[in-house]
């Protein structure tokens, strides 16, 4: 015990810890008729980080509280190892992964599930954490980043809450096995005078479930069986961002290809997919007076097939 102890005294002594968090009550009413919108919400977050050397151990954990019921969660946010060894990082566990150029509306950024009970929340705080490894690599004026998801997350729904704002008409039963989850992309990506650049793929499945086919039922009056799962989609993108005296020019556009590779032998109507479409984001800011920020944007998406 005491050759433990004298091992891990010289890394808790110059070890270096780092911590962070808030606490927000929250409690919602429709001004219509002052009653209660019984949803979700983080009560308390914090954000924790443990270092040595070249290594860190970084948490993000939030309290999730729902009125209703009085339901209580702990969510582990994020939760990963990093090392930043000379040429840049290496980081393992449940992270949160973000891409793109503009705010908000973006179309490269696709490795991370949504938690729609926070849609109207900004940047990563919409996000769901994955376990995933990556490695980024620098270069000069370059960096490289690729990412490896072992297993597909969806996005989290709100079914059958009456006070989300957006209804979902049903929850499937289940859902269709994906044959192999494994998700990965990569990014590059280019700091100039001007600006910066990148370029990205990404190779994985669709957040949101799609119906992909119907089975025969064993009785002819029933009507057939709905089959829902995820579609595979492969993702090659690009953004920048630049400055032009007090304006900021932001844009990012994604082009998709999209398929079914759900296989069954007993499938009464395949819906079968395979589309190809894009989808941009142009974003414009000016921010030359009185700390007074503008902006706006452009959106668009175009199905080639």
């Amino acid at each position: 015990m005491k050759q433990i102890i004298l091992f891990l005294l010289p890394i808790i002594t110059f070890a270096q810890v780092q911590y962070s968090g808030s606490i927000s009550p929250t409690y919602l009413i429709r001004i219509s008729d002052g009653s209660d919108i019984s949803l979700p919400f983080r009560l308390a977050e914090l954000q924790f980080g443990y270092s040595f050397g070249d290594f860190e151990l970084k948490t993000n954990t939030a309290l999730e509280l729902q009125w209703k019921d009085s339901k209580v969660g702990l969510d582990i946010r994020e939760l990963y190892l990093a090392w930043y060894p000379s040429f840049g990082e290496i980081k393992l566990g449940k992270m949160i992964h973000t891409w793109g150029a503009v705010d908000g509306n973006n179309p490269t950024d696709n490795i991370n599930p949504y938690d729609f009970y926070y849609m109207f929340l900004a940047g990563a705080d919409r996000k769901i954490g994955v376990l995933s490894g990556a490695l980024k690599a620098y270069w000069k004026i370059f960096n490289m980043e690729m990412i490896v998801v072992p297993q597909h997350t969806s996005n989290r729904l709100p079914f059958g809450e009456e006070d989300f704002p957006i209804q979902f008409p049903f929850e499937p039963d289940g859902y269709a096995e994906i044959d192999n989850p494994i998700e990965f992309g990569t990014r590059v990506q280019g700091t100039f005078n001007w600006g910066d650049v990148s370029v990205s793929y990404f190779n994985g499945y669709d957040r949101t479930f799609s119906l992909l086919s119907l089975s025969p039922s064993a009785d002819i009056i029933i009507p057939p069986i709905p089959n829902f799962g995820y579609r595979k989609t492969d993702m090659l993108g690009a953004d920048f961002v630049t400055f032009i005296g007090d304006f900021t020019i932001r844009s990012e556009a994604g082009y998709f290809h999209t398929i079914d590779d759900y296989v069954s032998s007993q499938v009464f109507i395949a819906f079968d997919t395979d589309a190809y479409y894009i989808q941009y984001v142009l974003q414009l800011e000016y921010s030359g007076f009185s700390d007074i920020n503008l902006g706006v944007q452009l959106l668009g998406t175009n199905i080639f097939s």
